[in-house]
């Protein structure tokens, strides 16, 4: 998930794509390319998307937010290069629970505002603990 947030953050598709897989989003023999060129589009949207107040989120800024013109038309094709892991109905679940809550508590800054400095802690602390990261052993 590390890899989809910061690729998202980056506006890197590769990167977001890479994570999805990991994940296991990709279905065996998937199209890779399709779901590259959707995610794609889908980052250049939310480059765009400026929400000044979380709790008055009109029906054409949801539109947006979930893509929804994107895979207007393609959806039966996306959804055959998708597999939905076993358990992360409720990841997602949680996360639009939080989105609502935050956006009724802090309409201003909305869950990015409240959720990003706590997952760039995180983040932080992920790339400080992970093995790659760790300095090479001298014998």
């Amino acid at each position: 998930m590390l890899k989809v947030v910061i690729g998202g953050i980056s506006r890197d598709a590769d990167q977001v794509l890479v994570g999805l897989e990991r994940m296991g989003f990709v279905a065996p023999g998937g199209d890779r390319a399709l779901l590259e060129r959707v995610g794609r589009e889908y980052l250049s949207v939310l480059a765009n998307v400026r929400i000044e107040d979380y709790s008055k989120l009109d029906r054409d800024a949801v539109e947006k937010l979930a893509g929804f013109q994107q895979v207007r038309g393609q959806l039966r094709d996306i959804m055959k290069n998708v597999e939905y892991p076993e358990g992360y109905f409720y990841v997602e679940r949680t996360l639009v629970l939080l989105f609502g809550l935050v956006g009724q508590l802090a309409p201003k800054a909305g869950l990015p505002g409240v959720a990003g400095p706590v997952a760039a802690r995180a983040m932080l602390r992920s790339f400080a603990s992970s093995p790659e990261n760790e300095a090479p052993v001298s014998a």
